[in-house]
């Protein structure tokens, strides 16, 4: 895990580390520069905002005596 102050970077993005004194219990490595940005990333919120509102689903039917004619 490198330490990403800013927050800067995210996943996918290929980064240069570089070793540093401990900034953390697990961070070790502080990122210099990118390389390369990854592709738009999607959240996990969103593809289950998505999921729930999926096309493939339809509502379920709310009809009474009254609407049959």
């Amino acid at each position: 895990m490198a330490h990403d102050e800013h927050n800067a970077y995210h996943t996918g993005d290929t980064v240069i580390i570089e070793e540093t004194r401990p900034l953390s219990r697990h961070k070790r490595w502080v990122i210099v520069s990118v390389v390369t940005r990854a592709e738009k990333t999607i959240s996990v919120e969103k593809d289950l905002e998505d999921e729930k509102m999926s096309p493939h689903q339809s509502p379920p039917s709310q009809t009474s005596s009254e609407d049959i004619v």
